[in-house]
């Protein structure tokens, strides 16, 4: 029997695996997009493509050669209330069209709510009745986990990132119901390590009154960084594009705040994204950013490498 020869064995390998989420790769990538108000201000006044849909489609562009799983929100989708409503917010209207964009390539879009998203404008303002529904009636269809998965309010949920490790995402105050199903999620799977993410920052040198009021906080401290390694959030202060520290309790955590990457207003897309990359052979989990079009890296901050 004639054997073929190496170079096309090699070529149908490539192409047996050359869709993102299927075969094997020994680098597996997420996309950290934070606080995307501002994306969803300037995209709601303007024709499509609108900046943050071709920030979306060039992340759809480099999805098979970038074994890119999906993109990570922080919370703080969009900026004023009233975005459930299509009739009434022109920035639901681009939110919908630029993760509609994520949904058609196949990439996965990991959305938990922040404080923007519940009160409106500015934090504390009331949330109207069923608040939750009808924020859940934006976002529900899109992270791929199954209903067992979820909290009873459908509020928190764990997304599957790559080999052992889990994100599980919690909303903007979690409540202690909501608190309460993390800690039993987590306890409930040893085997498992869980990357926490919620819309509010844990540092506790620059904030220590928000450390107490932090979920995930919290959870980090209790269970340690053999359980919980990695804690991931939206960075409040708009100066810092992308900010890592260890935490007292000894667990990582990771702040981005997209917008600050990219132009408010009409210009296009910079080319800015922050990769969150995990290598399959040696453990070891990378975060840095990256300039798409122009391959430039670390612009704002030096590259982060741990293994958890």
């Amino acid at each position: 029997m004639r054997k073929a020869p190496l170079a096309l064995v090699l070529a149908i390998v490539a192409a047996a695996t050359s869709t993102h989420g299927s075969g094997y790769y020994p680098v597996v990538r997420w996309v950290i997009e934070g606080d995307t108000q501002d994306f969803a201000s300037v995209g709601g006044s303007l024709p499509h493509p609108n900046p943050w849909d071709r920030a979306h489609q060039t992340l759809c562009g480099l999805a098979n050669a970038k074994n890119l799983q999906g993109v990570i929100g922080t919370g703080d989708i969009i900026d004023t209330f009233g975005w459930f409503d299509r009739s009434r917010s022109p920035e639901a209207i681009a939110a919908d069209y630029a993760y509609d964009i994520l949904d058609a390539c196949g990439l996965v879009a990991v959305l938990p709510a922040g404080n923007h998203d519940f009160y409106g404008r500015f934090v504390g303002d009331p949330p109207p009745p069923n608040n939750s529904d009808r924020y859940l009636g934006f976002v529900s269809a899109r992270p791929r986990v199954s209903a067992s998965s979820r909290s009873a309010s459908g509020l928190s949920w764990v997304q599957p990132l790559v080999a052992h490790y889990r994100l599980l995402v919690l909303p903007y105050q979690a409540d202690q119901v909501e608190e309460a199903w993390a800690r039993a999620t987590i306890a409930a799977k040893p085997n498992l390590q869980f990357f926490v993410l919620q819309h509010e920052a844990v540092d506790p040198a620059e904030r220590p009154d928000l450390v107490a009021k932090t979920a995930a906080a919290r959870l980090a401290a209790q269970f340690g960084p053999r359980r919980v390694p990695v804690v991931v959030g939206g960075h409040y202060k708009p100066t810092d594009k992308v900010t890592t520290f260890v935490t007292a309790a000894g667990v990582r955590a990771l702040f981005v705040n997209f917008q600050t990457l990219d132009p408010r207003s009409g210009a296009p897309f910079w080319g800015y994204v922050v990769w969150l990359e995990y290598n399959t052979a040696t453990g070891r989990w990378c975060l840095f950013d990256e300039n798409v079009l122009t391959g430039e890296r670390n612009r704002f901050e030096p590259t982060t490498c741990f293994t958890p």
